[in-house]
């Protein structure tokens, strides 16, 4: 799969590495780790991200020197690796602005189904964990020489976040086998993983109280839903910065439950939806019911409307897709 990226990146005098919006631990990782395979073979580049990166993944090897992209940044850049995403506007909520004016040669780098046929270059395997599982591969092939510790770690954060400490359905025993690399070339224990990515800010714990407030269960107890509403959201934020990333699993691992539903008013007057399952049920076509998408148990969606009408729109695609679900 990535024989011949690194000769095709070459030629370029600089390279944009862009991760998704709304930044996690895998797509932190992986661009950490793009970076570093660069930075190791002499290209030169500037790393992106729409949001800033969430404090509890800036120890994250490259992590402080992602610059936030607004229209024009890539201007100038013959070549952009979008990390972690198959479709253009995972990368901004700004569409063609950000585009506008930057003809460049597009790499995609990602593990999640259905890539778009837009970009130029496609490395995805959505059987893969995670997409800092599919950096680690390049690394295999161009040399493990080239990967220090600081990316080891940070790529075995975002598989670890991904797999959801190696407990999901996508953890296999590849998974296991290179995690174990990691750990060895890093020299690291997971519980300093785990003490980084635990930590909290006053505003997460907060957000945390009023999200678990609004739980509710659907008849029979199979379906869990959670929200939270743009006031709240500035309400926690006074205590310090807050990061719902996470907040769904405390909803899915109510006694009983089969899927949870995490809904969240944006400053932008939408609702962005998380959807997380156990065991049988396929959250991503519920997800590309409502134009969003991902994986099997893990899945994302937006939704122009109220958080209650997004609820029960979320709640009748379920309805229509798990019918067995709803059964009292």
């Amino acid at each position: 799969m990535f024989e011949s990226l690194l000769s095709e990146l070459k030629p370029f005098y600089e390279v944009a590495v862009l991760s998704h919006i709304r930044p996690d631990a895998d797509c932190i990782g992986a661009q950490s780790g793009v970076c570093s395979l660069l930075e190791a073979h002499d290209i030169k580049y500037t790393a992106f991200n729409e949001d800033p990166v969430p404090s509890n993944l800036l120890w994250m090897k490259h992590a402080r020197k992602i610059k936030l992209l607004e229209p024009g940044s890539l201007q100038g850049f013959e070549a952009v690796i979008f990390v972690d995403g198959n479709q253009y506007h995972r990368f901004t909520r700004k569409g063609d602005l950000v585009y506008e004016g930057a003809p460049f040669m597009s790499f995609m780098i990602d593990h999640h189904p259905h890539p778009d046929t837009k970009f130029d270059v496609v490395c995805s395997d959505p059987t893969a964990s995670s997409t800092c599982e599919l950096i680690f591969r390049w690394f295999e092939q161009v040399g493990l020489d080239k990967l220090d510790p600081s990316t080891a770690q940070s790529l075995f954060a975002g598989m670890m976040r991904d797999t959801g400490s190696f407990s999901f359905e996508n953890t296999a025993p590849e998974t296991l086998k290179i995690a174990g690399e990691l750990l060895r070339i890093g020299n690291f224990t997971p519980n300093e993983v785990v003490d980084n990515m635990a930590d909290r800010t006053m505003g997460t714990v907060k957000a945390m109280g009023e999200v678990m407030q609004s739980v509710e269960l659907t008849p029979g107890g199979k379906v869990a839903t959670i929200m939270m509403t743009k006031e709240q959201m500035e309400y926690c934020a006074q205590f310090g910065e807050v990061e719902t990333d996470g907040f769904v699993n405390q909803a899915l691992a109510i006694n009983g439950v089969e899927v949870a539903l995490f809904l969240k008013e944006s400053q932008e007057d939408d609702v962005r939806m998380s959807l997380r399952a156990k065991r049988d049920v396929d959250v991503n076509v519920w997800a590309r019911d409502m134009n969003g998408g991902g994986h099997q148990k893990a899945a994302g969606a937006m939704f122009q409307g109220s958080l209650e009408r997004a609820r029960e729109e979320a709640l009748e695609v379920g309805r229509r897709h798990n019918p067995d679900l709803f059964r009292v």
